[in-house]
């Protein structure tokens, strides 16, 4: 996924009176492997008056943060933390070695 794709999908922006508050989906992982339907988790706030950049900053350090994205160092795709085993992407897991995730 794009970046670009990864932040309409996985962050979320809300402007309140007093804050821009950023969550990031969490996808947990329920009994036997079966995801979960995801969650949104408020990880960070702006100032309400903050502007586009100061919010394009925010974001691409969500983007950047290991907490929440990574980079797979097979397809160096960046996804989503909850999406990897280890350091390689679930997608990378299947293709190249079998593995399988429900």
């Amino acid at each position: 996924m794009t970046r670009q794709e990864l932040t309409k999908e996985f962050i979320k922006v809300e402007r309140h009176a007093d804050r821009i508050q950023f969550s990031v989906m969490e996808i947990p992982w329920g009994r036997w492997g079966n995801i979960c339907h995801g969650v949104w988790v408020g990880v960070t706030s702006l100032p309400a008056d903050s502007g586009p950049e100061e919010i394009q900053v925010a974001i691409d350090g969500l983007l950047d943060d290991p907490r929440y994205f990574k980079t797979c160092v097979e397809c160096f795709e960046l996804t989503p933390s909850d999406w990897m085993d280890g350091t390689i992407c679930q997608n990378c897991g299947t293709l190249n070695y079998g593995a399988i995730y429900w």
